[in-house]
């Protein structure tokens, strides 16, 4: 189910301008801007009661410059006509991000953190917010690809640094001989 491929910022609101980027980014466009007085850029996007109840995952490109800086970062969704104090879900993103630049997110919705007094309703998604706690005014954060699915890859398995063969031991192995 896509909620906004994050092709254009027609349907978004925050406190500073969205910029659609069309280079280094995980699609051909995405959104950036930058902090507010508080510190965090913003981005906000409303839906029409959505129902992602038969989905598992929310996911989401996050671009986050330098995971050391950021101060905070949250992804929400709401169910409460736009107020995210009650009926809200959120994650920490800077939990599930593993390095500097774009992350790519499968937020399970079971992991996610209620907020309010009242449930979240997965059959009436009316609000998403996303903040990110930046170091200065100039770093920007950014968003792309936003999509419910029920289904996960699984990461690529590290790469093991393998030390390069020693030849003389390699050739004295071969023919038996002793080291």
């Amino acid at each position: 189910l896509v909620l906004d491929p994050v092709t254009d910022s027609t349907a978004w609101f925050g406190d500073k301008p969205f910029v659609i980027e069309t280079t280094d980014g995980p699609t051909a466009d995405w959104m950036s801007t930058t902090r507010n007085a508080a510190g965090d850029a913003v981005f906000c996007r409303g839906f029409s009661a959505v129902d992602i109840s038969g989905y598992d995952y929310l996911h989401v490109w996050v671009y986050i410059p330098d995971l050391d800086t950021a101060t905070q970062a949250y992804l929400e969704l709401s169910s409460n006509g736009g107020n995210l104090i009650n009926r809200t879900i959120r994650w920490n993103v800077l939990s599930y991000a593993n390095q500097d630049g774009w992350n790519e997110l499968y937020l399970p919705l079971a992991e996610a953190e209620a907020v309010g007094a009242n449930a979240f309703d997965p059959t009436a998604l009316d609000l998403m917010r996303l903040y990110v706690g930046l170091p200065d005014d100039t770093t920007k954060a950014g968003i792309d690809d936003l999509y419910m699915t029920n289904e996960r890859p699984e990461p690529e398995p590290p790469v093991e640094e393998t030390l390069p063969l020693d030849p003389v031991t390699e050739i004295g192995l071969w023919n038996g001989s002793a080291m």
